[in-house]
């Protein structure tokens, strides 16, 4: 991890989380408190398979990049951004022993790029796949995030899947917020 969890006030990244994944409560807890969970368990049990965060919104400016930026504050250099065409290749090497795979304004429209995310996140291993080389299976610890603006066409994912923690994310209304998040958190 890039930084050492210290006692303190939290208030830009508790209104960062209350924000992008609300208080209406999902098993008992807000789901800001779901998604603080997700991160603390990411961060001391880092092997432990987690849901997919799926950050959804047809806005610009509502902080979805901003939750990618801060588990990159937290996590450095485990954090790997990827695209929709790094998932459609074969090769995975800047990617495949990452801790966190943030697939930003992610559009999955077919189901092999589904099956390739499911396993990312569901198989214990990974074959590591680098050019000129041949593949070789390693650990899989990823835990993906995928940010969008294709609010119900993101990725096709049946109502039962509960590999997937779908938010729909509304609009910021003060835009300072967002463009100011670094200096405060």
């Amino acid at each position: 991890p890039a930084v050492e969890p210290k006692e303190g006030k939290w208030p830009t990244i508790q209104k960062l989380l209350i924000h992008l994944f609300g208080e209406t409560e999902i098993q008992g807890k807000p789901r800001w408190v779901v998604a603080l969970d997700w991160i603390t368990i990411l961060y001391r049990y880092p092997t432990r398979k987690l849901p997919v965060p799926c950050l959804v919104s047809t806005h610009n400016e509502t902080g979805k990049t901003t939750f990618i930026d801060l588990l990159r504050m937290v996590f450095g250099e485990n954090v790997v951004e990827v695209g929709n065409s790094d998932l459609k290749q074969e090769f995975n090497a800047h990617y495949a022993s990452a801790l966190v795979v943030a697939l930003n304004e992610g559009l999955i429209e077919k189901r092999e790029n589904k099956e390739k995310i499911k396993s990312m996140t569901t198989d214990s291993h990974i074959n590591y796949r680098a050019m000129h080389s041949n593949p070789s299976p390693i650990e899989n610890n990823i835990k993906m995030v995928i940010t969008s603006n294709h609010v119900t066409k993101f990725l096709p994912i049946e109502e039962e899947d509960t590999r997937f923690f779908v938010v729909e994310v509304p609009p910021i209304q003060k835009s300072s917020y967002v463009k100011n998040h670094k200096q405060k958190m």
